[in-house]
């Protein structure tokens, strides 16, 4: 189960993200990719407030370079990384995994 809170999360490629978990009932799950040059918490800080109040847990990965390398084609480091983020958070998410609302 997942707890209420910001915690570090880390990442197959040797980076950081963090996840946010809301208080309450949990209803859905956004995955946060930060712009070029940016950090896991900014992406956070814009919609943690809006994600507390629907129920929603934010995923923010950080890439393992400058940007994302799937904009490059390669997608070796990253991808992988947010892949196994992603199965990380829903194996511990009390979500139907059908018939969303």
């Amino acid at each position: 189960m997942l707890q209420p809170g910001t915690t570090p999360l880390p990442l197959r490629s040797g980076g950081e993200g963090l996840l946010h978990v809301p208080p309450g009932p949990l209803r859905g799950l956004v995955l946060v990719l930060h712009d070029a040059g940016g950090t896991a918490e900014h992406g956070l800080s814009l919609l943690r407030g809006q994600a507390d109040a629907r129920g929603l847990v934010l995923l923010a990965p950080v890439s393992a370079g400058p940007t994302w390398d799937a904009l490059s084609g390669t997608g070796r480091r990253d991808t992988p990384a947010v892949d196994a983020a992603l199965q990380h958070v829903l194996a511990r998410m009390p979500l139907p995994r059908t018939g969303w609302p």
